[in-house]
């Protein structure tokens, strides 16, 4: 059972409480608005075939409080089993997508959504799944695997942490349906890594 007790915590530079923001069904990132609405990844759970599936939904919370869900998953890809998928032991189901990334592009008003199990990296414009680079979109075999902390760069290229035979922090530039790889740093030994902090994660310097 998933305890529905997720919040956004509002405080001064030094530390002192604002305000605590509720984000039911919260998990792993938010991003804050130019006029203060708070985006945030949630837990979207349906059945299929009779067991409860877990998606991943995008939902925002306005200044004045008032929530609304703008993206589901469910809208956008056809579940499908994947062998990431941890069962309802570990989850509040089986976790299909397992959404672990989301940033808010302010200039273009867009959102970056990353979902590791699914396989798929989203452009989510005005509440619709624009570009799915992934098995449910444009690359059936992408270029990366069970990603982590895939976020914009200020020229519109995206960086993320690829989990395969060989892990790597690597940097795409979009090029319509596809993506170029641009950058990529890997250690020299085979290495491997299935958990990704988006602290670990700097952006290249040039």
């Amino acid at each position: 059972m998933v305890s529905d007790s997720s919040f956004v915590s509002v405080t001064t530079p030094g530390g002192a409480p604002v305000r605590v923001i509720d984000t039911p069904l919260g998990h792993h990132m938010f991003e804050v608005q130019g006029d203060g609405t708070i985006g945030y990844q949630a837990l979207d759970s349906r059945q299929v075939d009779g067991e409860t599936w877990v998606g991943d939904a995008i939902v925002e919370i306005a200044p004045d409080g008032t929530s609304r869900t703008v993206f589901s998953a469910w809208d956008a890809l056809t579940p499908t089993w994947n062998d990431y998928m941890d069962g309802p032991d570990f989850y509040v189901g089986y976790d299909w997508t397992h959404g672990n990334a989301l940033t808010w592009d302010e200039a273009n008003r867009r959102y970056l959504l990353s979902l590791g199990h699914a396989g798929d990296l989203l452009v989510v414009e005005d509440g619709v799944a624009t570009t799915i680079w992934g098995p449910d979109g444009t690359l059936a075999d992408p270029p990366f695997s069970y990603q982590h902390d895939a976020h914009w760069l200020e020229d519109g290229n995206i960086l993320l942490f690829s989990t395969d035979e060989q892990s790597a922090a690597v940097e795409y530039a979009p090029d319509g349906a596809g993506l170029s790889e641009v950058w990529r740093h890997e250690r020299s030994e085979e290495h491997t890594s299935e958990l990704q902090s988006p602290d670990h994660l700097v952006c290249r310097l040039l």
